[in-house]
This record gives structure tokens, sequence and C-alpha cells, in this order.
């Protein structure tokens, strides 16, 4: 139950119910997503995961470490084994890409057969189990293969395999995994083009991630000038195959501990590193510049985890070093998880959080999908989940993806009742709760009736303590009512500039296309998105701030109503907005006026919710 565990769930469903990817799921992680945070949905596919992650890191180990290694070099690996142990449960994507680059990079130095497999491998898992690795490999893997056939005459078989290999492997995978390639392609494109405008959080947030994003900046610039200085010590040709690897491994690994840049994600970079550069020393070999920046990368991950590690001094620590626990689970792990078994392991943790009689009957075998994330109650209460392609509101970011999710509710195929769970925290990073897959909630409105509500415990965000919570059933009922536009008003606004609302009982969604100036693409791309928040002040008097998404605001957002609480959000669902408080105006700020191309341009659109003749 919660924020995390609602969307590893949504995967889990989606793969034991056979569901096709890229047509009705469309989210960041593929069909062998369950791998890389070991779901048993499939147990000997994950045991073979696993085999295949241990002999790739053995076989790197082995081709780094020297023959006759010193107490020095000793100490240096057990460092590095450590930390990418911890990295595998943190940000196991990032091992396996690391991984992938050491297989690519042995293919054009020896060009063997296992190093071809291992590259196989790990471009598969990659590709199926996270849409931006998957969409990487579409140009890495080719790329690669016409590196080996153009500077290395031995090795244009191995390059061929590479060429023609991949996209024919990949399309048999497809089949097998019930992937539609060009809807999961064109959705991770989707994707990616949103995630760094949606799901950023602001370095500015505590002096300690600043402190972190200053120590990898540092780290990336001394690789810089190491391989700058170092050039003379392979072939340029060797170089063009080894360099581009690391660097853009690095700046990967970069990017994805940053662009959401908090103590869980940030630290990924630092537990990633010291592999990467281990990989980088072996293509080296050797190289003292290297080995010192490795040395100086593992300090930060030490630090962070020898506090948490106290129990090491003068406690037994054979179960925390050998893999005891691993194989106990292996052994209790069912050979296909299924849906009764996510339901009754649910069950046994939060019994509390089951729902009353009267509404599972009123569910019964019917259908049924849950907004805006919690999928843990449906699941718990064993119903029949059909999620809709975006499982998560948070996630539906684009006005392409959030119409998806709207289409499908709209439709003869949408589930036959809609659970709206109000838990304490009803949408993340501060963003206005109804304002999330906005086009969707307009097809909700308008498709679904309200049937009645429950309280019920529910997680509180990362923590896990329950507190109270809100569900409420609805019933879908095809074109029940309907939103009819009444007046269109264009728009141009700046930052600061205030936008007086109309006083109606009807509901009004401002559309906007906000873009930020040169200057603000290159400080979204280099360092973080400026961020963008808005002002609603309301009718008594009293104000809030939330925080604006760019690709949000393009599919039209409501802003005459407060919908943040409980009863408000009630009062939405049943169609009776007018009696939540009502938004006299709005204003939009940004820290840096710069960052932003003025003026923003849009419209303001008045809708009258009427009930179906």
């Amino acid at each position: 139950m919660g924020l995390d565990p609602s969307w590893q769930l949504a995967l889990q469903l989606a793969v034991i119910k056979k569901e096709v990817f890229g047509r009705e799921l469309v989210f960041t992680y593929g069909p062998w997503g369950y791998l890389l945070f070991h779901a048993a949905v499939n147990k000997v596919v994950l045991l073979l995961y696993d085999l295949f992650v241990l002999g790739s890191l053995l076989t790197l180990y082995r081709a780094w470490l020297s023959p006759r290694p010193s107490p020095a070099d000793v100490f240096l690996f057990i460092a590095v084994a450590w930390v990418t142990k911890y990295c595998l449960l943190a940000s196991s994507p990032a091992v396996l890409f690391t991984l992938l680059c050491y297989w690519l990079w042995r293919i054009f130095d020896r060009g063997d057969v296992l190093a071809v497999m291992g590259a196989f491998i790990g471009t598969l898992v990659l590709f199926l189990g996270k849409v931006n690795y998957g969409l990487i490999m579409v140009f890495l893997i080719p790329a690669y293969g016409t590196g080996l056939l153009v500077f290395q005459r031995q090795r244009r078989v191995q390059g061929a395999l590479l060429v023609l290999g991949f996209p024919a492997l990949v399309g048999l995978f497809a089949l097998i995994c019930h992937v539609n390639l060009p809807g999961y392609l064109r959705s991770g494109v989707e994707s990616i083009a949103g995630y760094n405008e949606a799901m950023y959080v602001s370095l500015t947030l505590t002096k300690k991630i600043l402190f972190q994003f200053g120590n990898a900046s540092l780290l990336l610039l001394a690789m810089a000038l190491i391989a700058g200085c170092g050039r003379g010590r392979l072939t340029w040709r060797q170089q063009a195959m080894l360099l581009p690897l690391i660097g853009g491994a690095a700046l990967l690994l970069f990017k994805n501990a940053f662009v959401r840049a908090d103590s869980v994600h940030s630290l990924s970079f630092f537990m990633a590193l010291p592999l990467l550069l281990a990989v980088w020393e072996t293509g080296w070999r050797g190289a003292r510049s290297v080995r010192i920046l490795l040395w100086l990368s593992l300090l930060p991950p030490l630090v962070s985890l020898l506090p948490t590690k106290t129990e090491f001094f003068g406690r037994p620590v054979l179960p925390e070093i050998l893999p005891v626990r691993y194989f106990q689970e292996a052994v209790a792990a069912p050979w296909h998880e299924t849906a009764d078994q996510l339901r009754d392991r649910l069950q046994a943790h939060y019994p509390e959080s089951v729902l009353p009689s009267d509404m599972l009957s009123s569910i019964g075998d019917a259908t049924v999908d849950v907004m805006p994330f919690e999928i843990s109650v449906a699941v718990l209460n064993g119903l029949n989940y059909h999620q809709r392609p975006v499982p998560q509101s948070y996630s539906a970011y684009t006005p392409w993806l959030d119409h998806l999710n709207a289409r499908f509710l709209a439709s003869t195929n949408a589930p036959a009742f809609m659970l709206y769970v109000c838990a304490q925290m009803i949408t993340i990073d501060d963003r206005p709760a109804a304002w999330d897959e906005s086009q969707t909630k307009r097809a909700l409105l308008e498709n679904y009736d309200f049937v009645s509500e429950c309280n019920i415990p529910l997680k509180a965000g990362m923590t896990q303590k329950l507190k109270p919570g809100k569900v409420f059933l609805l019933k879908h009922d095809v074109h029940c009512r309907q939103m009819v536009p009444v007046a269109t008003n264009e728009i141009r606004l700046a930052l600061g500039q205030t936008l007086l609302l109309p006083p109606t009982t009807n509901l009004v969604y401002l559309t906007l296309q906000v873009n930020r100036s040169f200057p603000g693409r290159i400080m979204a791309a280099a360092y973080s998105p400026d961020p963008l928040t808005v002002t609603f002040n309301y009718q008594d008097g009293s104000s809030a701030s939330f925080r604006a998404i760019l690709p949000i605001l393009k599919t039209g957002v409501l802003v005459n109503r407060r919908v943040e609480s409980k009863p408000e959000t009630r009062n939405w669902l049943e169609g009776k907005t007018s009696r939540d408080m009502a938004v006299s105006s709005i204003q939009f700020a940004a820290p840096h006026a710069w960052a932003f191309a003025a003026p923003f341009t849009g419209k303001l659109v008045e809708y009258r919710l009427s009930d179906k003749p």
C-alpha cells in the first residue's frame, strides 16, 4: 500500500493478466519491469535474471582485478562490490546499463561469444524493462554495431549480429511478452518528453542535495578532464568505442539521479558510479588517474551507508553479508504469483483496510479502476481490477497520455465502477489535486455517477503509519452528464499578472501554453527546470500556492473551484462543485522571469455541467 508499491502492483497485475504493453498499459516500465524491483511474477525468469547479473558482475570483477591484487586492491574491490549491492536495491537499471557497457566494450576488445550473449541479454532486459532505457537501446545497439563494422574489421560478424540481431530479438520477445511495439515506442517517447517537466524535484530543497549535486558535477568534470588528458592511452578507434559508452552512461546516471533531486534518487548516482569507473579502468588497463577517481567516488556512498550499518560493530555480520535472506525468499516465493496471492499478502499486512460489505456487494464481480493512484485498495479487496492505460493520475502528465485515459473512460470498455481514493496525500509534489489527469477527470464527471462513500485507514505518504482516508464509489453511466461550453475567452498572461475569474457556478477551465526561454531550456537540461507556481486567491480572502506543471497546463485545468479536501472532492464527484470554495483570481510566479518566454497564451472556457436528458 502506498505511492510506490501502487505502480508496482499495477505492473505485476498487467503481466499476470497478459495485458498488451503499449496499448492496454502505457507506463515508464515494460513487461520485464518486475525484474528490476524483484517481484515474483515468474520465479524462473527472475532467477535467470539474477544469475545473469551475478555472472556479469563476477566477469567484470575478474577482468578488473589484477591477477595478484594488493591489500589495497582487495579493499577497493570489496568496497565497490558492497556499494554496487545496494545500488541493485536502489537503482538496478543503473547497474544493468553499466554491465551492458562492459559487455559492449568486451565485444570490441575480445569479440568472444560470452560478450555477445551478455550484450543481447542486457539489451533485452533494459528494452523490455524500462521505457527510457529501451529507447536508448534503439539508438545505442545499432550505432555500436555499425562502429564495429567500421572500426574493427575483425569484429564485423559481431557488428552484423548487433545491427541485424537486435531488431529480430526485440520483435520476437515483443510477441512473447505481449508488446505492441509501435505503441510501446510511441508512449515511451511521450513519457520521456514530459518526464523532466512533470517529475523534477527542485535542487533547492536541502543543503544536502545541493552538496551532492556539487560533488556529482565535480566527478563528471574530473572524468571529462581525465578522458581529455589520456587520449593517448588507446588508439583513436578504441577511444571512439569506449569513451562514448562511459560518458553517456555517466550523464544518464547523473540525469536519473538529479531530475528528482531527493535523498533517495540523488544517492543512486554515487552508488552506480564506482562500477562504471571499474568498467573504464578495465578498458584503460590500470590507468592511475581513473583508479584515484574511483577511490574518491566511493567516499559519498560509504559515508551515507556506514552510519546505517552500525550493527556491523559488535554484532554478527554474516546475515548481512551472506545472501541468506535472498535464498529464504527465493524458496518461499511462488513460481507464478497470482492476483489472489497479491490480495492475501496485502490483507495480511493491512487487514483494517477492507471495504465495507455493502460497497463490496454493490461492485460484485464487475470491473473496477482506481483513481488517483492507490491501486492496492482494489487488489486488497479482491476486486476485478481493470485499469486505464496510464494507471496513475500523476503519470498522465502530457496531453497525449491524458487523452488515452480520457478516451478509455468514455468508451464501452471502461470499468463498471471507479474507486476514487482520498488518502492524506491526494497528489504528489504539491500539485493542485484537480489538475492531474485533467482531461480524464472531465471524462469521469461525464460518464460516472456518484454511488456511496466509506472510511478506511490508508498509508500516509512514505511512512508505514495508517491514517483515516475516504473512498468514493462511482458507477459507469455513459454520458450521464455533459459538459457544455458556454463561453470562451482568449487570454495573454505574464508572470505576476493577476487573472480574474468570472463569478459563476459553472466550471471554468484554463488552457495555457507556457514555454521556456532558450536560457531556461539550457538551465532545465543542465541543472533543473525553474519551478512555476500558481497562487489561488479564494473568495473568503485566503490564498494557497501550488506547483504548476507545464505540459499539464496544456490539457485544460479547473481554476475557479477549490478541490483539495475530502468534502470538496465529494462535491466535485457529485457534480455539485458550486458548493466548494470559489476562486476569485490566480497568479503565476517563478524564481527567475528570464527562464520563461512571455507572454503565456491560452484560453478560459466556461462549461455548464448538465445531467443527461
